[in-house]
């Protein structure tokens, strides 16, 4: 056999070879999900829970997020026997990239029609975002609460003129057995204006800080917030007006010598509350 022969026989049987291993070689099939392999810990969702009667696990596509699925994943869950089953059934092990920008679907967990934890799930993306960071989420978990137990529900809003008011409203509601949850207000029983003086010379490095600092000086006995006046975002500093959301106490003793007060607005309490069909 002479040397061509011999390197044509060759490349014969290399090929054999080849196309034998290439037949059992293992090629992805469909889109990869964003996973992040590695050591991650693995997350029991409802482990801190201990369900009670009054307790609750809803689901629920905001009126702005739903991209199109009009519903499809919204459930409720509401008795002890299936509760306890969810808390078995929701753990995660695989991480996931964070996700942002998408549409969004949100889980609540509330214990006397007062939430107590929310979670936010990309269905799109197949992730949900725990405490411990970003995992995958397998979305069919949802079709089949949604098709076991289907929540519809509608948003009614309401104009409260004061913290009592909301206070009194909130307690009636959460007497109704079809009421899910609400938007709780701001906080503060209503807001004043500051600016700084025109004239002044004496000008603070940060001027939303120097209110914050002046207001903690008065030791308040309730929350305050410290924000820009709408649409004055993009003003210079120096000429900004700010508003602080407070009680009254805190107004009345609001004090300094370089900065121009407002007059007392009382809040206006605009209420969104979730209630089931």
């Amino acid at each position: 056999m002479n040397l061509f022969t011999r390197k044509l026989l060759c490349l014969f049987f290399l090929n054999l070879v080849f196309c034998s291993l290439k037949s059992q070689l293992i090629l992805p099939v469909g889109p990869v999900v964003g996973i992040i392999r590695g050591s991650v810990p693995t997350v029991k969702l409802f482990k801190s829970c201990k369900f009670d009667s009054s307790d609750a696990i809803f689901g629920i596509d905001l009126a702005d997020t739903t991209n199109g699925r009009d519903g499809l994943f919204n459930f409720i869950i509401d008795n002890s026997k299936d509760l306890a089953e969810l808390k078995k059934s929701w753990i995660f092990k695989d991480a996931a990239r964070s996700q942002r920008g998408q549409k969004v679907f949100k889980v609540f967990y509330t214990r006397n029609k007062v939430v107590k934890r929310t979670w936010v799930i990309f269905p799109e993306a197949f992730c949900i975002a725990t405490d411990e960071g970003a995992y995958l989420f397998d979305v069919s978990m949802l079709t089949k609460l949604h098709s076991k137990s289907p929540l519809v529900y509608r948003v009614r809003t309401d104009t409260l003129g004061s913290r009592d008011e909301f206070i009194k409203f909130y307690d009636s509601v959460k007497a109704i057995s079809s009421f899910l949850y609400l938007n709780e207000p701001d906080v503060g029983e209503g807001s004043f204006e500051v600016k700084l003086k025109a004239a002044t010379k004496n000008v603070p490095e940060d001027i939303g800080l120097r209110i914050i600092d002046i207001c903690n000086e008065i030791k308040p006995k309730t929350a305050f917030r410290v924000y820009f006046k709408n649409g004055e975002e993009a003003v210079d500093s120096k000429s900004k007006t700010y508003v602080v959301r407070c009680d009254r106490s805190l107004f009345e003793q609001f004090s300094y010598p370089d900065m121009e007060k407002g007059e007392w607005a009382p809040a206006t309490y605009i209420i969104q509350s979730y209630w089931r069909k």
